[in-house]
């Protein structure tokens, strides 16, 4: 599959191997986020592609995720609606950007652990 040049201003890649599971850590190379991480509530891939189960990052590890996903929504949403067939595209498009990420179940999976674990019990 050939590089799509809107993608790739945002830093995201066209998939290379479109049936390669989500588990694949380096199927996206480094410093790329895999949009599918946003239809996921177990993983978050750091950019150097090193898979965190939720269930086990501390409250700062966490916090950090949202305030980055966050801080770049419009980037995020963009490349998301992009990478999308037409029929969810077309939805997702219509959202604001931070009410779609509210929305994803990975924000929603981080924002439950965020809500079991109070700050005096995360490691450091």
């Amino acid at each position: 599959m050939g590089l799509n040049p809107e993608r790739q201003i945002f830093g995201w890649e066209d998939e290379p191997d479109d049936d390669a599971p989500f588990e694949q850590w380096d199927w996206i190379g480094y410093g790329k986020i895999d949009l599918r991480v946003f239809v996921q509530d177990r993983w978050w891939v750091d950019v150097r592609r090193v898979p965190h189960e939720i269930s086990e990052m501390s409250f700062e590890y966490l916090t950090n995720v949202a305030s980055m996903l966050t801080r770049f929504v419009d980037r995020h949403h963009s490349a998301f609606v992009l990478s999308r067939d037409w029929d969810e595209a077309s939805q997702v498009v219509l959202m604001e950007p931070l009410k779609w990420l509210e929305a994803t179940v990975l924000m929603q999976a981080v924002r439950r652990r965020l809500g079991i674990l109070r700050p005096d019990d995360h490691d450091l």
